[in-house]
């Protein structure tokens, strides 16, 4: 069981996409549209917070979501953060844990019920199951505590690639996920 609680913040806003539904799923036709909802179904969905299960429970953000690995950098003379943010899906899934599951060196260290496993966010052989963007460069005005403004952020050569999109008209920026930082520099 989670913990029936949260906190959550009042400001600013939350600077990249949290908990996730069937309207976030994949859309640039919508034949892949239904095809990702039809992936998403087999999956627990829900806001943030939305507790693994056994048939597995899809997050956002992910274990790479949001901005925790990069950082951000902050002007001191505007009072601006800048993040450079990832959309990061993860979908857990919890079983029983057995002894098998610890390399022999290792047995009697887990004193736990339940293991977690991961499984891939994908559809159709490699394609994320939301929409784009999958990253922003976000700046938040923190002397007002408001996002100022965010913009799509990277691209993904890879995913332009692939065979299920050939012929379908794709954003200019689709966003970089990965831990890319940001810098403030006094050019701006």
């Amino acid at each position: 069981t989670s913990w029936p609680t949260q906190p959550f913040p009042t400001r600013p806003p939350a600077f990249e996409a949290q908990g996730i539904t069937l309207d976030d799923a994949f859309d640039l036709t919508p034949e892949l549209k239904t095809a990702a909802q039809a992936e998403m179904k087999k999956y627990r969905m829900g806001p943030l917070y939305t507790p693994p299960s056994a048939e597995g429970t899809i997050v956002r953000p992910g274990v790479w979501g949001g901005a925790n690995w990069s950082g951000g950098a902050f002007d001191p003379e505007t009072g601006m953060l800048y993040l450079k943010t990832a959309q990061s899906l993860a979908i857990f899934a919890i079983r029983k844990f057995t002894p098998e599951d610890l390399p022999a060196e290792r047995k009697g260290e887990v004193d736990a019920e339940y293991v977690q496993r991961s499984l891939p966010p994908v559809f159709m052989n490699g394609l994320p199951l939301t929409k784009p963007p999958y990253a922003h460069l976000v700046a938040i005005d923190l002397n007002k505590g408001d996002i100022a403004w965010r913009a799509p952020f990277g691209d993904m050569p890879e995913l332009r690639q692939h065979p299920a999109l050939k012929g379908v008209t794709l954003p200019d920026r689709l966003g970089a996920p990965g831990p890319a930082g940001a810098i403030v520099t006094r050019g701006g």
